[in-house]
C-alpha cells in the first residue's frame, strides 16, 4: 500500500526535474510505499518526454506524470494533491535533490508521532559558481566573486540570490524565498 506520495511540480525545467528524480530514485523506503508524482504545469518544453524515457528506466518504482493547465505553482500543487489517496504528501520543486533517506524519515516521523498533521525540514541551497549573485552589490555582504553567493550569510537586501520570484515571476515582489520539503497529512 502506498503510505506517502511525492509531489513535484514543474514547468519547463526539464533538465533540473531529472536531476531531481535522480535523487528520487536512490530513496531506501520499499517502493511499493512511495510513489511519485510529476505534476507538468503547462510546459512546452520537453519535460514530457524526458519524463517518459527516465521513468522507462526504472519500471518498478511508481513515478507518473500527469499534467495541470491552470497556470502556477498552487494549481500544480493540487492537481497532485488530486491525484493521490496516499495519507502523507510530500511536496519538493524540481530544482531540489533529495538525500536517500528523505521519505524514510517522514514516514518514521509520522509514524512516531501518530497525532503529528504537518512536518517540515530545512535545505541547504546549492549554488553552482557564479549562477547566483546579489541584485544590489553595495548594500549585500553575500556578494561573493569566488561563489557567486554566500549562503552562509543572511542577504541585506532580501534576493537572497534569486533573480526574479519563483511564485510570481517578479524581481522585486519581496516573497520568502526559503523552500521546504514539507509533508502533509489529510485525515
Amino acid at each position: 500500500m502506498i503510505r506517502l506520495s511525492l509531489i513535484i511540480p514543474t514547468h519547463n525545467r526539464s533538465e533540473r526535474l531529472i536531476a531531481a528524480l535522480e535523487s528520487v530514485i536512490r530513496q531506501d523506503l520499499p517502493a511499493a510505499d512511495w510513489e511519485c508524482v510529476v505534476v507538468s504545469n503547462n510546459s512546452t518544453d520537453d519535460t514530457v518526454a524526458r519524463f517518459g524515457d527516465f521513468a522507462a528506466r526504472y519500471p518498478g518504482l511508481n513515478l507518473r506524470l500527469v499534467t495541470e493547465d491552470g497556470p502556477g505553482v498552487s494549481y500544480a500543487r493540487n492537481r497532485g494533491i488530486a491525484e493521490t489517496s496516499a495519507p502523507l504528501l510530500v511536496f519538493i520543486d524540481d530544482d531540489e535533490r533529495i538525500n536517500p533517506g528523505f521519505l524514510r524519515a517522514y514516514a518514521d516521523f509520522f509514524d512516531a508521532h501518530p497525532d503529528a498533521v504537518v512536518a517540515g525540514g530545512r535545505i541547504i541551497a546549492e549554488y553552482v559558481t557564479g549562477s547566483a549573485k546579489c541584485r544590489d552589490d553595495k548594500s549585500c555582504n553575500n556578494r561573493s566573486e569566488d561563489s557567486g553567493f554566500r549562503s552562509d550569510t543572511r542577504c541585506k537586501c532580501k534576493c537572497y540570490g534569486q533573480r526574479k520570484c519563483n511564485d510570481c515571476d517578479n524581481d522585486s515582489c519581496g516573497h520568502i524565498f526559503y523552500k521546504l520539503g514539507t509533508v502533509v497529512r489529510f485525515q
